[in-house]
């Protein structure tokens, strides 16, 4: 409820969301800024993103863009220590997230495991980068250039490493 009231708030205040691309040249400067326009985005790639806010989304034309956690597709959060009980923390499998993009929004990456990526060595900063990009762009036949760091956690390092990984 609390969602479709803010979605409900901005779409009659003349916002819009913009797709990757658009929020890529505004903040590099290709385009001027919109001071209307904004980014939605939903880390880990959980089910009811498809089930609950799709709807709401698709009823204001807004988009959204998804970070799946590339080897918890099709399952649940029962593994991290701050689980759901059984069917809260279920995430989209590759269908789910084709049904995703097939209204209109995009996907991301957000790792293989979601690791707090500064604390974690070159090689498998380099693995979680590399592996989860190809592997999703393999699940869902699209490019992948967008990453969200899990728990927001990044520094220089995993700037240039996530720039070498070939995320804009």
């Amino acid at each position: 409820d609390r969602f479709a009231w803010q979605m409900a708030w901005m779409a009659k205040r003349g916002y819009r969301t913009v797709n990757l691309d658009e929020y890529h040249d505004m903040i590099t400067g290709v385009r001027p800024a919109d001071r209307k326009a904004f980014l939605i985005t939903f880390d880990d790639g959980y089910l009811d993103n498809l089930t609950e806010a799709a709807p709401i989304l698709e009823r204001h034309g807004f988009t959204a863009v998804v970070y799946p956690v590339a080897n918890q597709i099709g399952r649940d959060n029962r593994c991290w220590p701050m689980a759901d009980p059984k069917g809260l923390g279920d995430f989209m499998d590759v269908g789910q997230l084709r049904a995703w993009l097939d209204a209109g929004h995009e996907v991301g990456s957000h790792t293989l495991s979601h690791p707090p990526l500064t604390t974690v060595d070159d090689t498998q900063l380099t693995d979680e980068l590399v592996q989860s990009r190809s592997r999703l762009e393999a699940l869902v036949g699209k490019p992948c250039t967008s990453l969200a760091y899990p728990v927001g956690d990044a520094d220089s390092r995993v700037a240039t490493a996530a720039r070498d990984a070939g995320y804009d």
